[in-house]
This record gives structure tokens, C-alpha cells and sequence, in this order.
């Protein structure tokens, strides 16, 4: 993954985002599958972060595990970490 300061973003776009979707994957090696069934990776945090940022303020956030649903805290692990990331781009108290 190319890190999140080469990333090319536009003045005003962040402002029409209205939600982020979070997810893990299946590596394939080459490649990854966007599969839904697993844990949210480090490389996709920083980029959650990174977007917060530019928005500048808390975006509605859904998690989403479709396959191979975990137990409920394991889930609830996850929406502590967007919480934690959230606070860490200074967009949460």
C-alpha cells in the first residue's frame, strides 16, 4: 500500500463524504479481496485517519463484517479502535 501522504486529494471533496466503509480482507498474495471477513488492517486505519483529518470533523462509520461474523466483542473491539482513530485525527473528544 503507497502511504497515505502520496495520496492525491482534491480541496472541497472531503467535504461531500457522508460515510466510510471500513472492512477487512482475504490476501491473496498478489492481491487482496475486499471480503468483508476479517479484521480491519493497520494500512487501512492510517487511511481512515488520514480522511478524517482532511474532513476535518467525525464521519458516520459502519464496520463491516459479512462473512465469518465474529462474536459481538470482537466486533465491539473494532468500533473502540474507529473511536480510537478517530480521536487520534482529532476529530473526537
Amino acid at each position: 500500500m503507497i502511504g497515505v501522504e502520496n495520496i492525491p486529494c482534491a480541496c472541497g471533496v472531503t467535504q461531500r463524504i457522508v460515510q466510510v466503509h471500513l472492512a477487512g480482507h482475504t490476501d491473496c498474495g498478489r492481491y487482496r479481496i475486499d471480503t468483508h471477513d476479517d479484521h480491519v488492517i493497520d494500512p487501512v486505519w492510517e487511511l481512515y485517519r488520514f480522511v478524517l483529518r482532511r474532513a476535518g470533523r467525525m464521519v458516520p462509520t459502519l464496520i463491516e463484517w459479512d462473512q465469518e461474523i465474529p462474536a459481538l466483542p470482537v466486533v465491539l473491539d473494532e468500533v473502540r479502535r474507529a473511536k480510537q482513530e478517530a480521536r487520534a485525527a482529532g476529530v473526537l473528544p
